[in-house]
């Protein structure tokens, strides 16, 4: 059944879009060199057309499973449209994070581009929703064999760190999972507390001067210079 989404991605391709995402992400995931916007129309248009949407979550996700152990970034940004616009309010963190969770550690998640538009188009709004049970799941991603599941258990928080909670207790978990991340020596692990901390110190300074003095000895130069950059421009 993905086949035919698949030529349809390849058929949307442009060697120029294949070869720029390629060098940027120096080689790490090939592309096809289909545009997000390509991606999700015809994402849209072969879920429709073949009646997906109304098979039951569990062989959706499979389906997605499939996307997903392609080595093309597309396939995989498809699966992630699929879920963040399509089947989101069917999913439950308690049956279906698992999947994504096996998703990491199969190697089917493997950069940070994919890792992060996970975490901002999909996890974060999906935490919003399951509320604390959700984001205490999350957390222990951060300590996960996987690395980009360690730094999504860390950037799945950012999207609405900088908003009104969406449910008490978010932000303290947020700093729980960078307080874990944070003893990590990979720079992914690293970038990931800093985005977090730096996004974070817009509405709560104070906890982010804390970390800070905390934790600066187990931070990287460049994890610092993020989490501080907004701390300079406030006198609170």
């Amino acid at each position: 059944m993905i086949d035919d989404l698949q030529h349809r991605l390849q058929a949307a391709a442009t060697l120029q879009k294949k070869n720029w995402w390629e060098s940027y992400m120096k080689g790490v995931t090939p592309f096809r060199g289909t545009e997000m916007k390509a991606t999700r129309k015809h994402t849209a248009a072969w879920l429709s057309e073949h009646g997906i949407l109304d098979e039951t979550v569990n062989r959706q996700m499979a389906i997605c499973t499939e996307l997903m152990a392609s080595r093309y970034a597309e396939d995989k940004l498809a699966a992630l449209l699929w879920l963040a616009e399509h089947l989101l309010p069917r999913l439950e963190h308690g049956r279906d994070l698992a999947t994504i969770a096996e998703w990491f550690d199969a190697g089917y998640i493997a950069d940070w581009n994919v890792t992060d538009w996970f975490c901002v188009k999909l996890l974060g709004p999906w935490m919003a929703r399951g509320g604390l049970p959700m984001a205490e799941q999350l957390v222990t991603w951060t300590k996960a064999t996987s690395l980009w599941r360690r730094r999504a258990g860390v950037v799945s928080f950012v999207p609405y760190i900088k908003k009104a909670e969406p449910f008490g207790g978010y932000v303290a978990k947020a700093l729980e999972a960078c307080h874990q991340l944070v003893l990590g020596n990979d720079r992914f692990e690293q970038t990931a507390v800093g985005w977090l901390l730096r996004d974070l110190s817009h509405v709560r300074a104070q906890d982010v001067r804390k970390f800070l003095d905390d934790h600066r000895a187990s931070m990287s130069a460049e994890a610092l210079r993020t989490a501080q950059a907004k701390l300079r421009l406030r006198a609170d």
